[in-house]
């Protein structure tokens, strides 16, 4: 696990071990989860490859950070992370306001 990702998993598991989850069960958690962000990140990468990487490579993008060349890719990549972690956690959080409305049997807001 890369050092920023250690840390924000360390902190972020703080809150549900100090609720009174085991820890056992949080690193069984983040096994799974990091199953399903695989599969995200597939998505997202094969989005990159259809629609973006070839305009890259031809130095047609004409964005900021997307001209031609690995600085390209890079800058083009890093805006690609970026966004896609913004989404899903905007998806996350729907999905477990859904969730949790289904469960208390209240509509989702």
């Amino acid at each position: 696990m890369p050092g920023r990702s250690r840390r924000q998993f360390l902190e972020g598991s703080l809150a549900p071990v100090g609720l009174g989850v085991p820890a056992g069960v949080v690193l069984d958690e983040w096994d799974r989860l990091v199953a399903m962000t695989d599969l995200m990140a597939e998505r997202f990468i094969a989005v990159f490859e259809e629609f973006l990487l070839p305009a890259t490579r031809s130095g047609a993008r004409s964005r900021p950070g997307g001209g031609a060349g690995a600085d390209g890719l890079t800058g083009v990549l890093a805006t690609l992370q970026d966004t896609a972690t913004r989404v899903v956690l905007a998806a996350l959080d729907t999905s477990i306001s859904r969730a949790a409305a289904r469960r208390l049997g209240q509509p989702a807001g």
